[in-house]
């Protein structure tokens, strides 16, 4: 068979809400490239191009399906470490030859993956050739995929054209919405004909939904994007702390839906932002709606922030606002995720009023990306009286963001980290990080290593790293990226130096280079004592 042309689709920018959704919560996607290999496939559809990051068409050629099957399964849908978590992305959403044997299982796996992370995008754009879109399993992901982007039209039809027990569900739910009973009641007879155990709360929703609810109709449930589509539309109540154990397709579905409370659809936008799953501007957007509908005296502080550094762009009064919610931030993903949010207002600020305010917006600019502005702020809290134990990692952090550096400035960052002032095992990890990265150590740094182990962190899974390493040997690129990232999806910043350094050298190995850049960056931006 003669190969078809290399493709790629631009502009892939999809609709966030379904016709009539608030302009409020209306969002510009950032076009996706679609990068098609010979012939149309699971394996073949990619969301990512080379051009903006793909990994090699080659990147499974040489794994075993079966063991694929079982990296994929690893695959977390929750990551703690934002740079874990877009090279598991990159790994999965990009497009490649199916590795050798059969690999329709696996295909399959790669896709539930995707699901798990709730990448919308990928799913909906990797999904959209019908070949591939028959496919059952694949359909369901999709299906989840649109529900979160608020396109219920498609869900529904997709549901229609493919079976499985979640389709069926889906099938039933989009009935009721219509108000089909017949269709209804005849889906549900399928549904329990495929030996799925009955489900008490999804079948009281559907009666809420139909116009005969229970007599106590059930709290709304936020586990699944299906599920928060049922909520939503027989306006359940939610319980106390509702969005535990919700998943990211959830998340995103409820923060991008037109009905439901605002404080609740802030908190999941913050949540999925958390897990890189939604933009930074969105989730600005929906607390400032938060703010707009509530009383202030119980008003979420990230909306509050948010409106003090608007109305003072630049001053003490929003660097000290600013500094609060980091300061609050229960996790490094939810510090990273508030960071981004405030990316802009960070790099305007001038001062800092004190020096542990100072270190906490460093760490903010650094962890929002910007090297330049987290320096700017370190002299900052310098100049403020900030002790070097505070500024040593994070001084760290922001070199190794920094283009273009000569070999000489890269051995005195080394230097200048032992020298600080702090020293011993946790500078040492540090140290290790960097000299992983490929920063130049002298013969004083070696005879410091040798006097002073590394110190902080926990070690990552052994067999993770043990495979890690046999990948790296054997050039396996698609496996030393996801495996990479499952060791460090609880979060690069909790890792010892050990770990770290098999996982920054295997990336380097098969020449991700950004990839351990941001991976050893995170690692670094831990949280002063």
């Amino acid at each position: 068979m003669r190969p078809l042309p290399r493709l790629t689709v631009l502009g892939a920018a999809l609709a966030m809400l379904a016709a009539g959704a608030p302009a409020a919560t209306a969002q510009t996607r950032p076009s996706i490239e679609v990068e098609a290999l010979t012939e149309l496939n699971a394996w073949s559809v990619g969301s990512i191009a080379p051009s903006s990051g793909g990994l090699p068409r080659t990147l499974w050629l040489d794994s075993d399906p079966d063991a694929l099957q079982a990296l994929f399964d690893r695959a977390p849908g929750d990551f703690a470490s934002p740079a874990a978590r877009s090279l598991a992305r990159r790994a999965l959403a990009s497009a490649a030859e199916a590795p050798l044997g059969d690999p329709a299982e696996a295909s399959r796996k790669r896709f539930e993956a995707l699901g798990r992370m709730g990448a919308v995008d990928d799913l909906l754009i990797m999904a959209r050739p019908a070949a591939i879109a028959s496919d059952p399993t694949i359909a369901q992901f999709a299906a989840q995929a649109e529900l979160a982007r608020g396109d219920l039209g498609g869900a529904c039809l997709r549901a229609q054209a493919a079976g499985s027990a979640y389709l069926l569900r889906l099938r039933a739910f989009c009935a009721a919405v219509e108000g089909n009973i017949g269709a209804l009641d005849l889906t549900l007879s399928l549904l329990r004909e495929t030996g799925e155990a009955r489900d008490p709360w999804f079948e009281q929703a559907l009666a809420v939904i139909g116009g005969a609810p229970p007599a106590r109709p059930p709290a709304a449930r936020f586990d699944t994007s299906l599920n928060t589509w049922l909520s939503l539309a027989g306006r359940l109540t939610p319980a106390r702390n509702a969005l535990n154990g919700a998943s990211t397709l959830a998340l995103v579905a409820l923060a991008s839906a037109d009905r439901g409370d605002a404080r609740l659809r802030a908190e999941a936008g913050l949540a999925a932002l958390g897990r890189s799953a939604m933009e930074p501007a969105l989730t600005r957007t929906l607390y400032r709606a938060a703010l707009a509908t509530g009383d202030a005296r119980t008003a979420p502080p990230l909306g509050l922030a948010i409106a003090q550094a608007e109305a003072l762009p630049g001053g003490l009064e929003a660097a000290t606002a600013i500094a609060s919610v980091l300061g609050a931030a229960r996790s490094q993903s939810e510090f990273i995720a508030i960071s981004r949010i405030f990316r802009d207002d960070l790099s305007a600020l001038s001062s800092a009023p004190d020096a542990a305010t100072g270190v906490t917006l460093a760490r903010g600019a650094l962890a929002a990306g910007d090297s330049s502005t987290g320096l700017r702020l370190l002299d900052l809290a310098q100049a403020a009286g900030a002790e070097q134990s505070a500024l040593g990692s994070l001084r760290a952090a922001a070199w190794v963001g920094v283009r273009g550096l000569t070999e000489a400035q890269a051995a005195l960052v080394v230097r200048r980290r032992i020298d600080d002032g702090t020293g011993g095992g946790p500078a040492m990890r540090d140290v290790l990080i960097l000299q992983a990265l490929g920063f130049p150590v002298d013969a004083s740094v070696r005879r410091a290593q040798l006097g002073q182990s590394p110190t902080g962190g926990r070690p990552a899974d052994g067999a993770v790293i043990a495979a890690l390493q046999s990948a790296a040997e054997a050039q396996a690129v698609g496996e030393v990226a996801l495996l990479a990232a499952i060791a460090a999806s609880g979060g690069a910043d909790t890792l010892d130096g050990q770990s770290l350094w098999v996982i920054i050298n295997a990336l380097r190995l098969v020449g991700l280079e950004d990839a351990a850049q941001a991976i050893g960056m995170e690692a670094l931006l831990i949280r002063p004592a």
